[in-house]
């Protein structure tokens, strides 16, 4: 692995719209932002996330190895290993982890520069907290899709699609409040809406979609939600891809 490159990559990537916010701020365009959000810091809002869809996404990810492996013509032997699926997910999904947080720590770092948190020992264990939520309910996400790939074969494609657009859905350039009526819909059934809203909210002090308390409720329902309908959504199509048998990749 290219540790350096994954490293630097990201800190160079984000660097000039950092530039581009601290100028626009000074010239006075982010009333908009600061009318919705409570706060004028952007740059703080950006970077906090990427790092926290950087850990979301990067589960997904899983599917690709699965493609890869299936493109190969090496998934029989996953697939007939005594190592269940859930057990290899979870083994690529640690690999990715390892990568996303090389890739995190200068984004961390630009951050403390700026100062930008207000951090609070009691804050940052709710964020730990509301973290650990995303990722159960990302886990969901990625069984889900792991499943229909092992049937409908093209679960990469559904992958990129979901990594796509939840970004921008969830919230992570601008805060959901401004988008269309029918795409909030869309928006508030995604936990990773309302995590990134209380991370930012606990590490920034922004202002949250509802109270503190409902934001934390609904994030935990449907966390549980998407973990146990991924479950069965996986347990169930792994059944059909035995029954029917995994050629044709």
């Amino acid at each position: 692995m290219d540790w350096w490159g994954s490293f630097f990559f990201p800190l160079l990537t984000v660097v000039p719209a950092v530039v581009v916010v601290w100028y626009g701020d000074q010239l006075g365009l982010l009333e908009n932002f600061v009318k919705a959000v409570g706060i004028r810091n952007y740059i703080g809002y950006l970077l906090i996330g990427v790092v926290y869809w950087n850990y979301v996404e990067i589960l997904w990810s899983t599917i690709f190895i699965l493609r890869y492996q299936m493109r190969t013509g090496q998934f029989e032997d996953v697939f007939l290993s005594p190592i269940t699926g859930l057990e290899y997910i979870l083994g690529w999904a640690m690999l990715g982890v390892v990568r996303v947080t090389m890739e995190s720590i200068p984004l961390l770092l630009l951050a403390l520069l700026f100062n930008i948190f207000q951090m609070t020992i009691l804050g940052v264990l709710w964020a730990l907290f509301v973290f650990f939520l995303s990722i159960i309910a990302s886990f969901g996400l990625t069984f889900a899709i792991f499943g229909l790939t092992l049937v409908f074969k093209e679960g990469d494609e559904l992958a990129s699609l979901v990594g796509n657009a939840a970004p921008f859905l969830g919230g992570l350039f601008f805060p959901v409040t401004i988008l269309p009526p029918f795409l909030q819909w869309f928006s508030l059934v995604l936990p990773f809406t309302w995590g990134i809203d209380l991370i930012r909210h606990l590490l920034l002090g922004s202002r949250t979609i509802l109270t503190f308390a409902q934001g934390v409720t609904i994030l935990f329902i449907l966390a549980m939600a998407f973990l146990l309908l991924g479950v069965l959504v996986y347990q169930r199509l792994m059944l059909v891809a035995r029954m029917r048998g995994v050629q044709g990749f």
